[in-house]
């Protein structure tokens, strides 16, 4: 049995500053669960080894992550259900319904809960080599109350190295589980999609997590009504920029911008004399769209980018060994 426990000071520090890997398929899987059951689900990610199917987590652990408290009773519910919760994952070729937990028990008086994994389930822990991994910070995912903010971290995380990705707001709703297998829809306005889902996904991420983003919503291919959302992501939130005053107002928010992208401070002013921010957002949006299409394999966006900027825009200096 796997113990999942915080033992000293030093501990506590390395869980809270801990990322762990997700398969990308549980990233887009639909899931039936509770923000409770996604938490657990989030510590036995983080602390799993190939071979390990059985854990034992102690809730006082995750609030000593958090500092933020659990209700015992929430725990009890939540075991109750989780057995029976499935994960849906849309493969190439075919529809696989899974049953992650075989056994959950709730050690009464304890604040203790022992987890068994299903062995079927086990690949979606292990395999991150075939399918990628989303790099995913424990203490942030772990801090949101929202299993809608939840999920939509775990996206923007998924998509942060690239700045923006786009999602049919249907295939969004089908992720998130605001639309069911019978086709009901929770949020079927686009106004209430908005106020219970992204805008309390985007105050929790924004307020608690090591990644900020916004949205916007887009009418595409002659839609009357929005049927897309963009999400424009920064990977971590950007250190206090001193002001360069050889640059406009403008060109140092867009020097900020690139720096939260992934560029050195350095590339960043090679770039902004040069490049409009318009530009900027077609180059990401492309470099999104060839990636999700598949069309393009990217291990490093930023080299990638500062090869086009050198060859499209003559941006001499962006690689060399001291930036």
């Amino acid at each position: 049995m796997k113990q999942i426990e915080v033992t000293s000071d030093k501990q506590l520090k390395a869980m809270r500053e801990l990322e762990f890997k997700q398969n990308h398929s549980l990233t887009e899987a639909r899931m039936v669960t509770t923000a409770c059951e996604f938490d657990l689900l989030s510590m036995i990610l983080a602390n799993h080894k190939d071979e390990d199917t059985l854990y034992r987590i102690h809730i006082k652990d995750i609030e000593y992550i958090t500092g933020r408290q659990w209700q015992h009773k929430q725990l009890s519910d939540a075991t109750q259900k989780m057995g029976s919760h499935m994960f849906r994952l849309d493969l190439p070729d075919r529809i696989s319904q899974i049953w992650l937990f075989s056994s959950v028990d709730y050690l009464k008086g304890t604040g203790t809960i022992e987890i068994e994994i299903n062995r079927k389930a086990m690949p979606l822990l292990s395999n991150i080599k075939e399918n990628g991994f989303t790099s995913i910070q424990l203490k942030s995912s772990l801090a949101l109350t929202s299993l809608y903010a939840k999920r939509i971290y775990g996206l923007c995380c998924k998509w942060a190295n690239l700045g923006y990705i786009e999602y049919e707001i249907e295939e969004l709703k089908r992720l998130l589980n605001v639309i069911d297998d019978k086709g009901n829809d929770s949020y079927p306005l686009t106004a209430d999609l908005k106020k219970r889902v992204l805008e309390v996904a985007k105050k929790q991420i924004n307020e608690h997590t090591n990644i900020e983003f916004d949205y916007k919503l887009i009418k595409k291919f002659r839609s009357r009504a929005n049927n897309y959302i963009g999400f424009y992501i920064n990977k971590q939130k950007a250190k206090q920029l001193v002001i360069d005053f050889e640059f406009s107002i403008e060109q140092n928010i867009f020097i900020k911008d690139l720096i939260v992208y992934g560029f050195t401070e350095y590339q960043a002013k090679k770039i902004v004399p040069i490049l409009s921010r318009d530009d900027w957002k077609i180059m990401a949006e492309e470099l999104n769209f060839q990636v999700r299409t598949k069309k393009t394999t990217i291990d490093n966006s930023i080299a990638f980018l500062c090869g086009v900027l050198q060859k499209k825009y003559k941006i001499e200096g962006l690689i060399t060994k001291n930036n």
